[in-house]
């Protein structure tokens, strides 16, 4: 039986994070560029060097059987959780389990998730876990107000 486990980000999974930030949806960077390798590896220092200014507060890299599938995150802000698993390993249930592990290691009276409305399957799997639907969330960019008259 395959056992899925979480192990804490180290400047050992720098390469697996940027191959997966190299395959994610497009529209998940909205009006930037997709990240460089040297923003990429900022941000993961920052995290591992000055936790109390980063905004995530636990990063884990999901382990199928020691081998890297994916990753799970749990944000300061509102306990927003969020998650990321390469191709081959999406929609096989290690997902399910690697957000149970996370909020097993990590109590909260309640959790968030901010999901772009063209994801309909992580709608999908975040209501698998019990998670219900409560707001809507505007993107506000400078390039796209109407002047006010």
């Amino acid at each position: 039986m395959p056992k899925i486990k979480l192990k804490l980000v180290t400047e050992d999974d720098m390469m697996f994070l940027f191959e997966m930030i190299k395959i994610r949806d497009k529209r998940e960077f909205l009006d930037r560029s997709p990240i460089s390798y040297d923003s990429h590896v900022k941000f993961i220092t920052k995290f591992l060097t000055k936790p109390e200014t980063h905004h995530y507060e636990k990063f884990y890299v999901v382990l199928l059987d020691e081998k890297k599938i994916g990753t799970v995150v749990l944000m300061k802000r509102n306990n927003e959780v969020g998650y990321y698993f390469m191709p081959e390993f999406r929609n096989k249930g290690y997902g399910t389990t690697a957000m149970e592990l996370l909020f097993k290691e990590n109590p909260r009276p309640y959790y968030t998730a901010h999901i772009h409305n063209y994801n309909k399957g992580s709608m999908r799997f975040f209501e698998r876990l019990g998670a219900s639907p409560e707001g809507i969330w505007y993107n506000i960019r400078k390039n796209q107000l109407n002047s006010l008259k």
